[in-house]
């Protein structure tokens, strides 16, 4: 009863941070995927570790978007942080399943690392736009 107590009288960054690492066994699955001799080889502990940190860092990223995009937005964080992570697991299943059926059906691989590129450009390119937009809009 404690734990649960501890996790209500947590601070709401601590709880999304909680939040966001349910994206974290869909990474440990696309490790498998798309660099199964370097999931064999690696130890469990770096897989968990960039599994953890990878769905953080994009949620932290699409956070920033969305924080100060929408304005007058009266969710708190922990809402923002469920919509934030129900768009990344529609888009990660997504980006997993045409990856890999592209992959099968060519005989191509495509490795973890150019994997993770994909997945984070549309991320990264709303972030840039996001901030050239508050740019101009202080001139």
């Amino acid at each position: 009863m404690s734990l649960f107590k501890d996790i209500q009288e947590s601070h709401d960054s601590i709880k999304a941070l909680g939040i966001s690492l349910l994206l974290a066994p869909f990474w440990y699955l696309s490790i498998y995927l798309f660099h199964p001799e370097w999931y064999l080889k690696t130890d469990i502990i770096i897989k968990i570790i960039l599994s953890c940190l990878l769905p953080i860092l994009s949620v932290i990223f699409s956070s920033i978007y969305l924080s100060d995009t929408i304005e007058g937005n009266t969710f708190g964080l922990i809402e923002n942080t469920v919509a934030i992570l129900y768009f990344l697991m529609m888009w990660k299943a997504i980006l997993m399943f045409c990856v890999y059926t592209f992959c099968f059906f060519t005989d191509n691989e495509l490795y973890y690392y150019g994997y993770i590129m994909i997945y984070f450009t549309p991320i990264i390119i709303l972030l840039i736009i996001h901030f050239y937009k508050i740019a101009v809009k202080k001139q």
